[in-house]
């Protein structure tokens, strides 16, 4: 009887472990795709708790009255839960739905990965309206403006170029 209980018990824990390799293999084009999203909402998630504290200096409270973790780990964790399972569900949707659509789309999981950028992009707009409220400037004209001196660097080097050519 121990001897077929040992044996039943090996055999659940390979079948266990084959399972989780299946499980790891069929989810493994996620991985990317949920660090992404996983990076942003923590950035979205910093950049609150440092608005939350500028707003409760101005209010004259204690930062660790208003600003609590607890607040910040419910946020957070309810916000990667509901995401992953959004860009989940678009991913069993390329895989079993549409999964005849790359050979009309020069690319896999087009779903999925329109989902991710959908996501990021209403985090980076949070994090900007955040980044605003703090520094009284969006993240969006930063980077307009470090394009712009981009490109005036690069209009003078090629200008430079133009007139060593002519010489």
């Amino acid at each position: 009887m121990l001897l077929l209980t040992g044996i039943l018990m090996k055999t659940l824990q390979i079948m266990k472990n084959s399972v989780l390799v299946w499980l790891g293999a069929f989810f493994a084009p996620l991985t990317p795709l949920m660090t992404i999203v996983g990076v942003f909402i923590f950035l979205d998630t910093l950049m609150g708790r440092k608005c939350a504290r500028k707003r409760a200096r101005e209010l004259n409270i204690h930062p660790r009255l208003f600003v609590t973790s607890r607040k910040t780990i419910q946020g957070a964790g309810s916000k990667f839960l509901f995401y992953n399972l959004f860009v989940l569900s678009a991913y069993l949707l390329d895989k079993h739905v549409f999964y005849d659509l790359p050979n009309h789309i020069p690319f896999d999981f087009a779903i999925t990965r329109s989902t991710v950028i959908f996501i990021c992009i209403m985090e980076f707009d949070s994090i900007d309206e955040k980044y605003f409220k703090i520094h009284g400037i969006t993240l969006k004209e930063i980077i307009g403006e470090k394009f712009r001196r981009v490109k005036k660097i690069f209009n003078f080097v090629t200008k430079k170029s133009d007139e060593n050519r002519s010489n």
